[in-house]
Protein backbone atom coordinates (compact mmCIF):
# COMPACT_ATOMS: atom_id res chain seq x y z
CA UNK A 1 0.00 0.00 0.00
CA UNK A 2 2.47 2.46 0.75
CA UNK A 3 4.76 1.89 -2.26
CA UNK A 4 1.45 2.65 -4.59
CA UNK A 5 1.29 5.96 -2.10
CA UNK A 6 4.97 6.50 -3.17
CA UNK A 7 4.02 6.31 -7.03
CA UNK A 8 1.33 8.31 -6.48
CA UNK A 9 3.16 11.55 -4.47
CA UNK A 10 5.83 10.64 -6.99
CA UNK A 11 3.06 11.40 -9.83
CA UNK A 12 2.11 14.57 -7.78
CA UNK A 13 5.92 15.99 -7.80
CA UNK A 14 6.10 15.68 -11.17
CA UNK A 15 3.08 17.07 -12.79
CA UNK A 16 3.56 20.07 -10.69
CA UNK A 17 7.03 20.45 -11.71
CA UNK A 18 5.83 20.05 -15.43
CA UNK A 19 3.15 22.26 -14.72
CA UNK A 20 5.83 25.00 -13.11
CA UNK A 21 7.62 24.76 -15.89
CA UNK A 22 5.32 25.26 -18.08
CA UNK A 23 3.39 27.89 -16.68
CA UNK A 24 3.76 31.51 -18.12
CA UNK A 25 4.99 34.13 -15.66
CA UNK A 26 3.90 37.29 -17.84
CA UNK A 27 1.45 38.12 -21.02
CA UNK A 28 2.68 40.35 -23.79
CA UNK A 29 1.44 41.19 -26.79
CA UNK A 30 -1.84 39.95 -28.04
CA UNK A 31 -1.44 36.37 -28.89
CA UNK A 32 2.00 36.14 -27.15
CA UNK A 33 3.50 34.69 -23.43
CA UNK A 34 6.98 35.63 -21.84
CA UNK A 35 8.30 32.06 -20.34
CA UNK A 36 10.79 33.05 -17.56
CA UNK A 37 13.12 31.06 -16.08
CA UNK A 38 14.23 30.96 -12.58
CA UNK A 39 17.96 31.33 -13.66
CA UNK A 40 17.43 34.58 -15.33
CA UNK A 41 16.34 34.13 -19.07
CA UNK A 42 13.24 34.85 -20.36
CA UNK A 43 11.45 34.76 -24.11
CA UNK A 44 8.27 35.01 -25.43
CA UNK A 45 6.43 32.19 -27.24
CA UNK A 46 2.80 32.51 -29.09
CA UNK A 47 0.05 31.93 -26.90
CA UNK A 48 -1.00 28.20 -28.44
CA UNK A 49 2.51 27.17 -28.00
CA UNK A 50 3.16 24.68 -25.45
CA UNK A 51 6.38 25.39 -22.70
CA UNK A 52 7.51 22.01 -21.39
CA UNK A 53 10.79 21.79 -18.92
CA UNK A 54 13.43 18.98 -19.03
CA UNK A 55 11.09 15.54 -18.08
CA UNK A 56 13.99 14.17 -16.80
CA UNK A 57 15.28 17.05 -14.13
CA UNK A 58 13.89 17.20 -10.99
CA UNK A 59 13.89 20.93 -11.05
CA UNK A 60 13.24 22.58 -14.04
CA UNK A 61 14.70 25.92 -13.21
CA UNK A 62 18.09 24.31 -12.42
CA UNK A 63 21.05 25.91 -14.43
CA UNK A 64 20.92 23.21 -16.48
CA UNK A 65 17.63 22.53 -17.33
CA UNK A 66 16.18 23.24 -20.92
CA UNK A 67 12.86 24.14 -21.78
CA UNK A 68 11.23 22.88 -25.23
CA UNK A 69 8.54 25.02 -27.15
CA UNK A 70 6.14 23.29 -28.91
CA UNK A 71 3.27 24.47 -31.72
CA UNK A 72 0.18 23.01 -31.62
CA UNK A 73 -0.90 19.70 -32.83
CA UNK A 74 -1.39 21.13 -36.57
CA UNK A 75 2.08 22.72 -36.79
CA UNK A 76 4.02 20.30 -34.71
CA UNK A 77 6.24 18.66 -38.12
CA UNK A 78 6.68 22.50 -39.05
CA UNK A 79 9.44 22.59 -36.23
CA UNK A 80 9.76 23.24 -32.39
CA UNK A 81 12.20 25.53 -30.24
CA UNK A 82 14.31 24.73 -27.32
CA UNK A 83 16.37 26.69 -24.97
CA UNK A 84 19.43 25.57 -23.69
CA UNK A 85 21.53 26.77 -20.99
CA UNK A 86 25.43 25.56 -21.72
CA UNK A 87 28.41 25.81 -20.00
CA UNK A 88 29.45 29.20 -18.36
CA UNK A 89 31.95 30.85 -20.84
CA UNK A 90 35.56 30.67 -18.69
CA UNK A 91 37.02 33.82 -17.54
CA UNK A 92 40.20 33.24 -19.32
CA UNK A 93 38.58 32.87 -22.79
CA UNK A 94 37.51 35.82 -25.35
CA UNK A 95 33.87 36.00 -26.25
CA UNK A 96 35.04 35.58 -29.57
CA UNK A 97 37.10 32.35 -28.75
CA UNK A 98 34.28 31.49 -27.25
CA UNK A 99 31.86 31.52 -29.74
CA UNK A 100 34.04 30.01 -32.36
CA UNK A 101 33.96 26.75 -30.35
CA UNK A 102 29.97 26.31 -30.26
CA UNK A 103 29.35 24.94 -33.98
CA UNK A 104 31.24 22.18 -32.79
CA UNK A 105 29.45 21.57 -29.40
CA UNK A 106 26.07 21.39 -31.66
CA UNK A 107 27.36 18.12 -32.49
CA UNK A 108 25.26 18.25 -35.77
CA UNK A 109 27.46 17.68 -39.05
CA UNK A 110 28.62 19.39 -41.84
CA UNK A 111 27.92 22.96 -40.62
CA UNK A 112 26.32 24.17 -43.33
CA UNK A 113 26.04 28.40 -42.25
CA UNK A 114 27.53 30.13 -39.44
CA UNK A 115 26.40 34.21 -38.87
CA UNK A 116 27.98 36.14 -36.52
CA UNK A 117 25.20 38.73 -34.91
CA UNK A 118 24.21 40.40 -31.70
CA UNK A 119 21.24 39.34 -29.84
CA UNK A 120 19.50 42.11 -27.31
CA UNK A 121 23.51 43.61 -27.37
CA UNK A 122 25.08 40.28 -26.34
CA UNK A 123 27.13 38.94 -28.99
CA UNK A 124 25.63 35.57 -30.21
CA UNK A 125 26.19 33.19 -33.30
CA UNK A 126 23.78 31.94 -35.88
CA UNK A 127 24.35 28.17 -37.06
CA UNK A 128 22.76 25.70 -39.09
CA UNK A 129 23.70 22.17 -39.38
CA UNK A 130 22.64 19.11 -41.34
CA UNK A 131 21.82 16.08 -39.51
CA UNK A 132 23.32 12.68 -40.20
CA UNK A 133 19.30 11.92 -41.12
CA UNK A 134 19.45 14.68 -43.48
CA UNK A 135 17.44 17.02 -41.51
CA UNK A 136 18.06 20.85 -40.64
CA UNK A 137 18.27 22.30 -37.45
CA UNK A 138 19.79 25.73 -36.93
CA UNK A 139 21.22 27.11 -33.40
CA UNK A 140 21.71 30.81 -32.36
CA UNK A 141 24.55 30.39 -29.08
CA UNK A 142 24.72 33.67 -27.33
CA UNK A 143 26.84 35.15 -24.44
CA UNK A 144 25.26 36.83 -21.74
CA UNK A 145 28.12 37.86 -19.23
CA UNK A 146 29.94 34.29 -18.75
CA UNK A 147 26.16 32.79 -19.44
CA UNK A 148 25.65 30.71 -22.61
CA UNK A 149 22.62 29.79 -24.00
CA UNK A 150 21.42 27.59 -26.55
CA UNK A 151 18.30 28.65 -28.71
CA UNK A 152 17.68 25.69 -31.20
CA UNK A 153 14.87 25.62 -34.48
CA UNK A 154 14.47 21.62 -35.23
CA UNK A 155 12.06 19.60 -37.14
CA UNK A 156 11.99 15.88 -37.73
CA UNK A 157 11.43 15.98 -41.58
CA UNK A 158 14.31 14.70 -43.57
CA UNK A 159 15.64 17.26 -46.31
CA UNK A 160 14.00 19.91 -45.42
CA UNK A 161 15.39 23.56 -45.25
CA UNK A 162 14.41 24.78 -41.46
CA UNK A 163 13.83 28.03 -43.21
CA UNK A 164 10.79 26.98 -45.36
CA UNK A 165 8.75 25.52 -42.40
CA UNK A 166 5.98 27.45 -41.22
CA UNK A 167 7.19 28.16 -37.76
CA UNK A 168 10.41 29.15 -38.66
CA UNK A 169 9.28 33.07 -38.81
CA UNK A 170 8.22 32.24 -35.38
CA UNK A 171 11.49 31.13 -34.10
CA UNK A 172 12.78 34.42 -35.38
CA UNK A 173 10.41 36.42 -33.55
CA UNK A 174 11.31 34.08 -30.30
CA UNK A 175 15.49 34.45 -30.48
CA UNK A 176 14.83 38.30 -30.91
CA UNK A 177 12.66 38.37 -27.92
CA UNK A 178 15.11 36.67 -25.56
CA UNK A 179 16.29 38.16 -22.85
CA UNK A 180 19.15 37.76 -19.87
CA UNK A 181 19.27 38.94 -16.49
CA UNK A 182 18.32 42.73 -15.46
CA UNK A 183 16.73 42.86 -18.94
CA UNK A 184 13.76 40.29 -17.97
Amino acid sequence: MSNIRVKIAFVVVLLSITALASTPSAKTEAGWNVFSNGTGWSIQYPADWTAEGCKTCMEPTAPAAYVNFFPPAELETEGSVMVEPLADKPAEVSVDAWLEEMPARGGHNPLRKETRMTLNGSPAIDVRYRTGSGDDKEAVYVVCGAKTFAIEFSTEQPRVLVDRLANYPVFEEMVQSFQVGESN
